[in-house]
């Protein structure tokens, strides 16, 4: 096996785990308040809501950067694409909480998983002699 030294450059899960949860946390607060904010006013489009897509866009411009850095780390450039499509359906489409939810859940899941190392396979081949049958019978 040889010592090669990795020239992944990325994140680490901690710090992942870190700046994707508390951000994602931070998004459901904010649908919350929003949610709290148009049933005091009748369901009507109250003078925050401008606010609170723009606070929901940069928390999800924070996942977002967590997610392409971990990405990286860990073989999965694909992975930046369910944080961009959760936020597609939170900021567009928010009557839909259960597609970022899902988006949210696949990024953990794949985020924390490492970067797959090549597998070194070894065939030993082994020998059994049969000492009864090598050694001349006696008779």
């Amino acid at each position: 096996m040889s010592n090669q030294t990795s020239t992944r450059s990325g994140m680490k899960i901690l710090p992942f785990i870190l700046l994707y949860i508390i951000p994602m946390l931070f998004t459901y607060v904010v649908r919350w308040v929003a949610f709290g904010l148009s049933a005091d006013t009748g369901f009507q489009d109250g003078p925050n809501v401008g606010g609170i897509t723009i606070w929901l866009i940069v928390l999800y411009a924070i996942m977002i950067f967590a997610t392409h850095s971990r990405g990286k780390a860990n073989d999965r450039s694909w992975l930046i694409v369910l944080p961009i499509i959760g936020a597609l359906f939170d900021i567009l489409l928010g009557f839909i909480p259960l597609v970022p939810t899902v988006m949210n859940i696949l990024v953990l899941i794949f985020g924390c998983m490492d970067a797959k190392q090549p597998t070194e396979i070894i065939i030993r081949e082994t020998r059994v002699v049969d000492t009864d049958s090598a050694s001349p019978s006696q008779d």
